[in-house]
């Protein structure tokens, strides 16, 4: 897992190297073809300046050439002069007919920049130079202007990777600090020096260690709870096994029977709640199905109904129609058999329990109401806690009734809420616990 983690990190950071190098070769490469057509057009304005002066220092005369005022310094070749015609040649070539200014000409096999300035009389005067050699000249000149660009390219690019390395330290660090923990260390993780951008990612792993940590320790509790409750039946079968030893007859043996096969049945019961109450917790999602939500409510009352008439319980159901739902048929079961038990053995003999399931326009609800003595308001918020039992408890149980159907409801995204009734004088007169389940597209 820290490979894993160490490897993402280090391929984000080598994502963002590769896109910024290639944005910043790009640039460079845009920002050097423009420098060079830039300082390559201003050496050959440059040198057009040049053969304007030229024409205006010398005076016409013999033809003749002279080497260039601008260079002064350079070793030139003689190809690389500049030459001054004077008007008396200019017809031998035709330039006479060229407008004064500069012009680009092709006289003796050869390309040529002309200024040419006409005078009074005949002191008319033409300048030129090599094209070949005002091309060469100004390649040179834009080259070396390039220079420092061309330098600061890799130095852009050098800075970039470290300023990189550099950024992802931190995150590194956070990598670092994880990998040292141990499993059951979820303390929040604190950065030695946060980094607006990084500190978000911080806060949302330091949620997600709390939501851990709070599991955990709920875990831990749901063990020691479960072990508490195994014991107890097995330690009292235990006895009773111990008993089956001493017997003198097959009457006192089937006596010495009787409550070991209950007490197996309520061990058989436990482990089933508890079954029941794991997979319900797991964090996958259910295999949904269109339901009749009021169909299994009318199933599950029907089960049960003998239990309430022991009891002396008048149980009545409310569903008229049908309520389709999207849910797993057997989920809904455990849910609805979970709370009517839980209300059977609430409610005092001579009671009464109502059912009601009515269809919302974005969700259905199951109602059940009793005679019983209601939940201390101070006691609904841990009356679904797993071997949590209220107050008023009496009888066998586990307490894992209501921490099952909150599993449930909670898979579903359903809500569970608690109400006590009351009288006319103000005083408990039972409970009312609602179910509304969403209704997803059947």
């Amino acid at each position: 897992m820290a490979d894993s983690k160490r490897n993402l990190t280090l391929s984000l950071q080598g994502r963002l190297a590769r896109d910024l190098t290639i944005l910043i070769l790009t640039l460079g490469a845009v920002a050097t073809a423009l420098s060079f057509s830039l300082a390559y057009n201003d050496a050959h304005a440059l040198q057009d300046t040049e053969l304007k002066q030229v024409a205006g220092l010398y005076p016409p005369g013999e033809q003749h050439v002279l080497r260039s005022m601008l260079h002064p310094k350079t070793d030139i070749q003689d190809d690389s002069l500049i030459q001054i015609w004077p008007q008396r040649v200019w017809k031998r070539f035709a330039i006479d007919l060229l407008p004064d200014g500069y012009s680009d000409v092709h006289l003796q096999g050869e390309d040529w920049r002309l200024y040419k300035e006409s005078r009074s009389g005949h002191g008319g005067v033409a300048v030129l130079q090599s094209t070949d050699l005002r091309d060469e000249l100004a390649a040179s000149s834009a080259l070396q202007t390039l220079l420092p660009l061309l330098l600061t390219i890799p130095a852009m690019l050098w800075l970039s990777r470290r300023t990189l390395a550099q950024g992802f330290t931190t995150v590194q660090d956070a990598i670092r600090r994880i990998d040292r923990r141990s499993p059951g260390d979820v303390s929040p993780l604190v950065m030695e020096t946060p980094v607006q951008e990084i500190q978000p990612f911080v806060d949302s792993i330091n949620g997600l260690l709390e939501r851990a940590g709070a599991e955990m320790e709920r875990q831990q509790r749901f063990i020691a709870d479960a072990a508490h409750e195994l014991r107890t039946p097995l330690a009292a079968m235990t006895v009773q096994v111990g008993n089956l030893q001493r017997v003198d007859s097959l009457d006192e043996l089937g006596e010495r029977l009787a409550p070991l096969n209950a007490g197996l049945q309520r061990m058989e019961r436990l482990v089933n709640q508890l079954l029941t109450l794991a997979r319900n917790q797991a964090v996958t999602a259910p295999v949904r199905q269109p339901v009749d939500f009021a169909e299994i409510a009318r199933d599950m009352v029907g089960n049960l109904l003998p239990l309430a008439r022991a009891k002396d319980i008048d149980l009545g159901l409310y569903a008229p129609g049908s309520c389709m739902v999207s849910a797993q048929p057997g989920e809904l079961e455990t849910l609805i058999q979970a709370l009517l038990e839980n209300a059977i053995k609430y409610t005092p003999a001579g009671g009464h329990i109502t059912v009601r399931v009515t269809n919302g326009r974005d969700h259905a609800s199951l109602e059940i109401e009793d005679s019983g003595p209601g939940i201390p308001v101070d006691q609904q918020a841990d009356i679904f806690d797993p071997f949590h039992r209220g107050a008023n408890a009496s009888g066998e149980g586990s307490g894992l009734g209501l921490a099952i159907a909150k599993a449930i409801s909670e898979r579903y995204a359903g809500d569970l809420l608690l109400e006590n009734l009351l009288d006319e004088a103000g005083q408990p007169n039972g409970l009312c616990v609602r179910y509304r389940h969403p209704i997803a597209p059947v």
